[in-house]
């Protein structure tokens, strides 16, 4: 009953209006990336060159990266190094270069995911939407975000994965804590259970 309660309320939490860089010297490309997105109601930004994609990611904070890696000046694997150093938003690198050594590349320098060229507009999206899904479900644990009820005798921290009733660690399995988590930070909010 726990697990379907919680896969449910996880399908309901679908991120909208994220903010997407996407970085491409392909304006074709580019444009029909962000058709696609704003008709899917995120709100995209636009860069076709590495530099101007680190320029916009340090004034945009966005959500998501999605970067090709051929770009003119500095390669999207350079981008995705610098990035790297101060963030872990996901980020996805979609490219013509699809040999197995570019994508094992690719992961390991820090995306989250990997598309090759010619790509389908529809899968992307799918893979967004988990990635973005992934990402708020999974809280920074230097950010302890720590919700407090009852004068402070019941205390959820989900930096620490912790839980506290009158100052003592409580015992749940992930499902109950993220069930706990998700119902406290929605106290007004009505769930079926189906």
């Amino acid at each position: 009953m726990w697990r379907s309660i919680f896969l449910y309320i996880e399908g309901m939490m679908k991120v909208d209006s994220a903010t997407i860089l996407i970085v491409d010297d392909e304006n074709d490309i580019l444009q029909v990336i962000k058709a696609y997105l704003q008709k899917n109601n995120y709100i995209v930004y636009e860069a076709d060159s590495g530099k101007g994609a680190l320029k916009l990611f340090e004034n945009l904070q966005p959500d998501l990266v999605v970067i090709d890696l051929m770009l003119p000046d500095i390669s999207g694997e350079e981008v995705c190094r610098t990035i790297r150093k101060t963030s872990d938003i996901p980020i996805l690198m979609l490219t013509a270069k699809s040999s197995e050594d570019d994508i094992v590349n690719g992961l390991l320098i820090g995306a989250h995911d990997y598309i090759t060229k010619p790509f389908s507009p529809r899968e992307l999206l799918a893979r967004i939407i988990s990635l973005l899904r992934r990402s708020h479900l999974q809280p920074n644990r230097e950010e302890e975000h720590a919700l407090a009820f009852g004068g402070g005798r019941l205390s959820i921290n989900s930096g620490l994965h912790e839980v506290r009733m009158d100052g003592e660690i409580l015992s749940l399995t992930p499902i109950e804590f993220k069930l706990l988590e998700i119902l406290a930070r929605h106290p007004k909010r009505a769930f079926s259970r189906y």
